[in-house]
């Protein structure tokens, strides 16, 4: 038999199975009786229930018992077509011969995708006529994860305390994350892989001081399910210092809206980038600088990541105030190159953010200036006005932060000669925008949906507004 003759034959069959499907949606009684069939059966067999794991080794068996025998033997001969179909419409197909010496065939089951199917086996005979059609469905399905979490023992831990989950989990080398609770989702903390055995070892990042509720989480792979497992209790991480005492804060916000703050939900989920213009840097600054964004941290759960220098000097006449090159600039200038500088302003902040179609506004990009002739003391200690303290005062704004009348506290508006450390009201307000406030409605959630790739998604075209904020020296 040559190519042309089995290319018309398939045609015939597939021709006589549509109209043989078409006849039968309508309702109608169709009766397709060629001699050697009277007196067949068409058998289709397959394990129940109908659900296997993907990858699995499953198989069909298709066959014919009872043939007629055919005057011409070469008559004698059937062919069963054997159809799988997913949801977006792609197939996987086999075709086998089935004789009077072979009656029976397997044809494997495709497990190699997690889907429902939709199978159907046609039987043709020998000159491609329809003979008979079965249909029935199946749905391969991901292998349990099984995970497993182990807890540390402590629930109460000093801030930069080591705390390492250890567990196990089905599939071999996998991602294992250990979130946290927030409104709305959930934030990550650590993340590790399995090794090859199973056994997992993440450590929690504890630089937040707060109270979690933490799970374990794999997500979903090729041939795996996603599962959690759940701490029962929550763990709290203490501060390393006491805050001097007080209650007042203050957002930066409108009429009518409760402040302004940044997304947990962005490209890096909750990691903020920044640059620094080295240009009349004091020595040391770079430490000074990443010490303050660790109180950040340590306050709101914000990482902060060094994307390098710049040239620019924000707020300077003919430069821009601010760049979306990071998300944070820091400078050093003096007031000839600031004009806010002068009059014994010795830092100055803008904060650019956007109407966020909720009760806030989101913050995409802010800067910190830092007047290099303010005579101000390094670090953080107290005794003395030092850069510490303009840097995290000028951070307090960069997060939402207003100023407050109580001398107490760090977002007062003059520097004072205590320590550079948050007080208990500025930490109060900068808990009250931490990552613990969750993706803003409109974005994508990169943490709460298991395998989830989301990012955050540019705001729909709407108001923005720039706000300054300026910090001089106390008498």
């Amino acid at each position: 038999m040559n190519r042309e003759t089995l290319m018309v034959g398939s045609l015939r069959r597939r021709c006589a199975a549509l109209l043989a499907a078409l006849l039968t949606a309508a309702c109608l009684s169709v009766v397709t009786a060629p001699p050697a069939a009277a007196a067949e059966s068409y058998v289709v067999s397959y394990p129940l229930p109908a659900r296997y794991y993907v990858d699995s080794s499953q198989s069909l068996t298709v066959g014919v018992t009872d043939f007629e025998p055919d005057v011409d033997p070469d008559q004698n001969v059937r062919t069963a077509e054997v159809r799988a179909v997913y949801p977006d419409g792609s197939s996987v197909e086999h075709e086998v011969t089935l004789t009077l010496l072979v009656p029976s065939a397997t044809v494997p089951f495709p497990t190699q995708r997690r889907a429902p199917l939709a199978y159907s086996v046609t039987f043709f005979d020998a000159d491609g006529d329809f003979l008979d059609q079965r249909a029935f469905t199946a749905e391969i399905i991901g292998w349990p994860s099984d995970l497993k979490a182990g807890w540390p023992t402590a629930s109460r831990i000093r801030e930069r305390t080591s705390y390492v989950v250890r567990g196990q989990v089905a599939g071999g080398a996998r991602k294992v994350l250990v979130q946290r609770k927030a409104t709305g989702t959930w934030i990550t903390l650590g993340a590790g892989q399995s090794q090859a055995n199973g056994s997992y070892a993440v450590k929690v990042d504890t630089r937040w001081v707060t109270t979690h509720r933490l799970r374990a989480l794999v997500t979903e792979t090729r041939t795996h399910n996603a599962d959690v497992a759940a701490k029962p209790s929550a763990l709290t991480v203490t501060r390393s210092y006491k805050p001097r005492p007080g209650t007042a804060w203050k957002p930066i916000h409108s009429s009518g809206f409760p402040g302004q703050r940044w997304t947990p939900c962005g490209a890096a989920p909750g990691v903020l980038t920044y640059r620094v213009n080295p240009a009349r840097a004091p020595r040391g600054y770079l430490a000074e600088i990443r010490k303050a964004f660790a109180q950040v941290t340590a306050a709101t759960g914000f990482g902060f990541r060094y994307a390098g220098t710049t040239t620019l000097v924000p707020l300077k006449p003919g430069s821009q105030a601010i760049t979306r090159k990071a998300d944070v600039t820091i400078a050093y200038a003096t007031a000839r190159m600031v004009p806010a500088l002068r009059g014994g302003v010795i830092g100055v902040s803008p904060v650019a953010s956007q109407y966020a179609y909720t009760d806030w506004w989101r913050v995409f990009a802010a800067a910190v200036v830092l007047d290099t002739q303010a005579g101000l003391a390094p670090g953080f200690g107290g005794g003395k006005a030092t850069r510490g303290s303009v840097l995290i005062h000028e951070l307090g704004h960069v997060m939402g932060l207003d100023h407050v009348s109580d001398r107490r506290q760090i977002m007062y508006p003059a520097i004072t000669r205590a320590e550079a450390r948050y007080a208990n009201g500025d930490l109060r307000g900068l808990a009250n925008v931490a990552v613990s406030r969750g993706c803003f409605p409109f974005e994508p959630n990169p943490y709460g949906r298991a395998g989830s790739t989301a990012t955050a998604r540019r705001l729909p075209p709407g108001p923005t507004r720039t706000v300054v904020h300026t910090v001089g020296l106390a008498p």
